[in-house]
């Protein structure tokens, strides 16, 4: 009785301190955002005075009759630009007070892994089994969590960079589930177009708009006692969040166009790349969507914190792309590795692998070498860099617009093809099509064809 009123008492306590950190980190995201917006704000008034001066001053060397007036004006001027700045530079401090008090917050909720090495060894079997090869003992400490949190009800949101696995990981809590053999339905709501997002989710019904003409069902009926993995959830539509929530409290929706509750037994597990406390607090992410969501989090190490992963996975990957490619006994030089080890990988294990795949086509012998990899992954100087910049835009877009061809404009697929987000591609692609556009004169229908043949 007595260990047990210790423990009970024990968690009353670790509740509590978890729900204040988190109702600080709200309120801290919440006023972080504002005095951002008012950062902005006073920068754009201090630029605007600090140029209706130099008007000022312009006009006063010509107009020798106005000059005594418009000096006036000037100095006044400069004293409204001057409290323009002054407010500015104590915004920034503000920022910056806010900013170091959320990294504390965050840093408090973070505790040390401690596992013993027979402890590791049998996690990093386990996770290597389903697919997530690691030797860091962060990484298996998050995978030992998982393996409990599968086993319960919640839902589960993954947060981590673009390419961390994130999708893996999803995978591995439905294979440790007691719906391990009901489906697993992945969902990429970036790739969804937004006209038919809500048709894609909860379906809809024959003649709800025009050209549904049949019965259609939605992802979330597919998943029915299984799985649904919604990846990129921070790019779900406002309107769509309040119907998602809804499935999450009542496990019941309205197909599109229909007048009947259609009712599901599924397990939501989400993911993102996107820091949804700010969306929070900013308001495109709803607050009560978000703690339902966070049954359980995880939160991805990116590759450049994984410490020796980088030549397991550089080695498995190898061996994988090898194995496809009918090469066999391929393996990656040191040189190659300590090319690898220095890389900054800002697009993560995605990166490695699309990275490997390219090597093992290109290597001649039985070694892949620094050459074959064909990227450099040392960082250039800022002169060098810019230099190069210019002359290199137009080749890396024709090398962008040709896997874009590859891919029948698929975002996402080229997306993946080139290790970068999905946001990424899409920019480039509007740049080309500009820059079409203006070599054509205008014509739409010509750069239309010019950048897709």
């Amino acid at each position: 009785m007595a260990s047990g009123g210790a423990l009970v008492w024990t968690t009353w306590l670790v509740t509590g301190r978890v729900s204040r950190l988190e109702a600080d980190l709200l309120v801290s995201h919440r006023a972080l955002s504002a005095i951002q917006e008012s950062l902005a704000r006073r920068e754009s008034l201090a630029e605007r005075l600090e140029e209706e001066l130099e008007a000022v001053k312009a006009e006063a060397g010509v107009s020798a009759e106005k000059k005594q007036e418009l000096t006036r004006y000037a100095e006044g001027l400069e004293r409204q630009a001057a409290a323009a700045q002054v407010q500015v530079e104590a915004t920034r401090c503000e920022v910056r007070k806010l900013e170091a008090k959320l990294a504390g917050l965050t840093a408090a909720a973070v505790q040390p892994v401690q596992l013993s090495d027979a402890e590791s060894e049998q996690l990093r079997r386990e996770s290597e089994a389903l697919g997530m090869v690691t030797r860091d003992p962060a990484l298996l400490g998050l995978f030992r969590d998982l393996k409990k949190a599968a086993q319960a009800l919640g839902p589960i949101l993954i947060l981590g960079e673009t390419g961390t696995g994130k999708e893996l990981v999803a995978r591995a809590a439905h294979a440790l589930s007691p719906r391990a053999h009901g489906p697993f339905i992945a969902v990429n709501v970036a790739a969804m177009s937004p006209e038919l997002v809500e048709s894609q989710l909860f379906g809809h019904v024959k003649g709800a708009f025009t050209g549904a003409d049949r019965d259609h069902m939605g992802c979330f009926e597919q998943a029915h006692h299984g799985t649904i993995f919604l990846d990129e959830i921070g790019d779900l539509r406002p309107e769509t969040q309040a119907k998602a929530l809804r499935v999450l409290q009542e496990k019941m929706f309205y197909r599109v166009g229909a007048t009947n509750l259609t009712q599901i037994d599924v397990r939501v597990v989400a993911a993102t790349n996107k820091d949804l406390w700010q969306g929070v607090a900013q308001g495109w992410f709803r607050e009560d969507l978000y703690f339902r969501l966070r049954g359980f989090e995880f939160r991805l190490p990116p590759l450049r914190e994984r410490g020796d992963d980088l030549a397991l996975l550089a080695e498995q990957f190898v061996r994988e792309a090898a194995t496809k490619a009918g090469r066999e006994g391929l393996a990656l030089s040191q040189g190659a590795l300590e090319l690898l080890k220095r890389g900054q990988w800002k697009g993560n294990i995605r990166e490695l692998k699309n990275c490997l795949e390219r090597a093992v086509i290109l290597a001649e012998g039985k070694l892949i070498t620094e050459k074959d990899l064909q990227v450099d992954l040392g960082a250039p100087s800022v002169a060098v860099a810019g230099a190069a910049a210019a002359e290199s835009d137009v080749a890396r877009d024709t090398a962008v617009l040709t896997c874009l061809r590859q891919h029948r404009f698929d975002m996402q697929e080229t997306a993946q093809a080139l290790g970068w987000d999905r946001s990424t591609v899409m920019q480039r692609l509007k740049g080309m099509c500009f820059r079409a556009l203006v070599e054509h004169q205008g014509d739409r229908a010509k750069a239309a064809r010019g950048v897709s043949r």
